[in-house]
């Protein structure tokens, strides 16, 4: 399901950004269902972790909210983040 989540999520957000922009900031971004109620959404850096916070955050717990059909709460991390680790390894 998760593949699917991301997939879909991702396809959403396609069509709302231009393809440049999807490139930049989702292209090395990985989502995730923590416990079917977070959205996980693991950046390349924190450069890119806080500029997806800032700009596309809503977009995305709108957007998850929609496929999902329920409210959830997004955090957006960075692959170098000391909460990866403990993110991913709840999610196995």
């Amino acid at each position: 399901m998760h593949n699917t989540l991301q997939d879909d999520i991702f396809e959403a957000i396609k069509s709302e950004i231009s393809p440049k922009a999807f490139k930049t900031w989702f292209s090395g971004a990985n989502i995730a269902l923590n416990e079917e109620k977070s959205i996980i959404v693991t950046a390349e850096n924190e450069f890119a972790s806080d500029w997806i916070k800032q700009h596309y955050s809503s977009l995305i717990k709108t957007t998850a909210e929609k496929i999902l059909n329920k409210e959830v709460e997004v955090k957006i991390i960075s692959k170098n983040d000391e909460e990866v680790s403990n993110t991913i390894s709840s999610l196995l």
